[in-house]
């Protein structure tokens, strides 16, 4: 493919035919691109944020406010955007506290998920502008969450690794060990006999011109996040997996589901472990041998009433249309697989409308 301001040009008609069924979220990026750049380098600098956001405080510290002086938010206030982090609060005996975070919406909470029109609150400018891409709380010190930035399924922004509280979420602060964790995926955290150990899986990107993200693959810590060892797990033709969904059972086994790496293999796959350090590969979908096409993301669903049952869902190749490759499920802790029968919308779609590798 080719970085935003090397785009191949194409007339209106020609775009229409080219891909008719499709929101064309490419576009819409596009267009930001363009609207966020740095003329001078002719990359986005996003990089530039926390120290221009920690300048933006200290003057903001400085300045004199008249106690007469109120503000009221013109808007828009009412836009989610792409949200694909969520997490109800463990702290809260009521569960009705529910954070949420979005690719271009930064992090927010609601402190009660059951009113009709609940009132959900940003953690500060700050997050308001960081690409949330994930978020995990830990099961041994309910306080203490972790936030993973980055959204890597359409290269939109690249994060800043994690965000860490240990206050239930009133302050935070980056875990500097990962400033090199560009795109995360997901998050988990595994209590083993009484201590916390974090999964991360952390993609990379083909971004602005080249590949960004020195980081790839599943990493873990045993200290809080204080330091983080790449676990080996290789793909059949030698390079490291790219995990896109972590889960735990409730036998508090490790899943997951993979997507291609930045040399096209390794998607389409269902990893295992029992013990979190040494992973079996239970099922690779057949478009996964196909290297340098497509993404072959796979998300998965364990059964929290049954350790045995797993359902996974895969994306296909874009030679397929970029539908869904595979629905399936498994009652035998991931022995054998069965299909499941996709229903279509009324419009003939599958339920992520030829956009697999985005909207699954």
């Amino acid at each position: 493919s080719h970085p935003f301001n090397q785009k191949e040009t194409l007339t209106p008609a020609e775009w229409k035919k080219k891909l008719p069924k499709k929101d064309r979220p490419d576009l819409a990026m596009e267009q930001e691109y363009f609207m966020t750049m740095d003329p001078a380098t002719k990359t986005v600098p996003r990089e530039r944020l926390i120290t221009a956001y920690d300048y933006a405080d200290q003057i903001r510290n400085s300045l004199h406010r008249s106690s007469a002086s109120t503000w009221t938010e013109h808007g828009p206030n009412n836009v989610a955007g792409r949200t694909r982090a969520i997490m109800f609060d463990p702290n809260d005996a009521t569960k009705k506290k529910v954070w949420a975070g979005g690719v271009y919406g930064g992090l927010w909470f609601t402190t009660d998920i059951t009113s009709s029109s609940p009132t959900w609150t940003k953690v500060d400018d700050f997050w308001d502008n960081m690409a949330v891409s994930c978020m995990a709380y830990d099961p041994n010190n309910t306080q203490i969450f972790y936030v993973g930035t980055g959204e890597v399924y359409a290269g939109a922004s690249r994060g800043f690794g994690l965000w860490k509280t240990s206050d239930g979420g009133t302050n935070w602060s980056r875990l500097t060990s990962t400033e090199n964790f560009y795109y995360v995926n997901d998050i988990v955290v595994r209590s083993v006999s009484g201590s916390s150990v974090i999964y991360v899986a952390i993609g990379n990107n083909y971004y602005e011109g080249e590949w960004t993200g020195i980081h790839d693959g599943l990493y873990q810590s045993m200290d809080d996040g204080s330091n983080w060892t790449q676990l080996n797990i290789t793909e059949a033709n030698g390079t490291s997996y790219q995990p896109s969904d972590l889960e735990l059972d409730s036998n508090n086994n490790l899943w997951i589901g993979t997507r291609n790496n930045v040399y096209g293999y390794g998607g389409g796959a269902i990893l295992f472990s029992t013990d979190g350090s040494n992973f079996t590969a239970l099922y690779t979908d057949s478009n996964a041998t196909i290297g340098g096409n497509g993404d072959n993301r796979v998300e998965l669903a364990c059964a929290p009433s049954n350790s045995n049952v797993i359902y996974a869902v895969g994306a296909a190749i874009p030679s397929d249309d970029d539908d869904i490759s595979f629905f399936i499920k498994s009652s035998d802790g991931g022995s054998n697989w069965s299909s499941i029968t996709i229903p279509l919308n009324s419009d003939g779609n599958h339920f992520t409308r030829s956009q697999a590798w985005y909207d699954l």
